[in-house]
């Protein structure tokens, strides 16, 4: 891999050249903590949250490395989370996805506290399925995961192609939702497009379902 004057990433290798990501690491205001980020890896995201009362402080790095995949070049995205208090700091989270689509670290089931949450994808797939996976951040600074057992579970169908998709609603509106979307080829070129909604519900602390929407679509051919 290599950086240009902008920043951008290049991973080259078997003839082809190709931007994955952006050098952050110079715009970030603090100096980084190399523990956390391996010598292979560039950072593309860094995002931190600071509990005031309490004294501690949530720092979230996504980075990029090269790898061997099938025999070809390719890059990974690391996650990393560490917590920080005072002059001491630990690793509490580190999990590597074949490419992260989005990374959040905010409120976004509207309960009042933050939560971390991945949308990622396999670009290796033919039509790549987007997943996600969510944190919470405990009073104290423990991160637990968010069980999205509703999610999966809601997405039966059993002739869908791998054009599924899970997603957060767009929080900064205020839609705390999470939303999957499978699609059914059907005879005749009629595709349906199956979206349901889950919100947050405290009681459970689990996303619940609560609507769905069908789109169907009709795929046309010239003749």
């Amino acid at each position: 891999m290599s950086i240009d004057s902008d920043g951008n990433i290049w991973l080259s290798g078997f003839g082809r050249n190709r931007v994955v990501g952006q050098d952050v690491r110079t715009k970030t205001p603090e100096p980084l903590d190399r523990e956390y980020i391996p010598a292979s890896d560039i950072l593309i995201n860094r995002e931190q949250f600071t509990c005031v009362l309490k004294g501690w402080r949530i720092v979230v790095f996504a980075t990029v490395h090269p790898t061997l995949r099938n025999a070809t070049a390719s890059v990974e995205n690391r996650l990393v989370v560490a917590i920080f208090r005072g002059s001491t700091h630990r690793l509490v989270l580190e999990k590597t996805y074949p490419g992260i689509i989005k990374l959040a670290l905010a409120d976004i089931n509207g309960d009042g506290s933050p939560e971390l949450a991945v949308q990622w994808t396999d670009g290796a797939l033919i039509s790549p399925a987007t997943w996600l996976d969510i944190w919470r951040i405990e009073t104290d600074g423990t991160v637990v995961p968010v069980d999205l057992k509703a999610v999966k579970n809601g997405m039966n169908l059993s002739l869908a192609s791998h054009a599924d998709r899970v997603e957060l609603g767009n929080y900064a509106t205020g839609d705390f939702s999470v939303y999957s979307e499978q699609r059914l080829v059907k005879e005749n070129g009629i595709v349906d497009r199956v979206r349901k909604q889950y919100v947050w519900n405290d009681d459970k602390a689990a996303y619940v379902f609560k609507s769905e929407l069908t789109i169907q679509e009709k795929v046309l051919t010239s003749q």
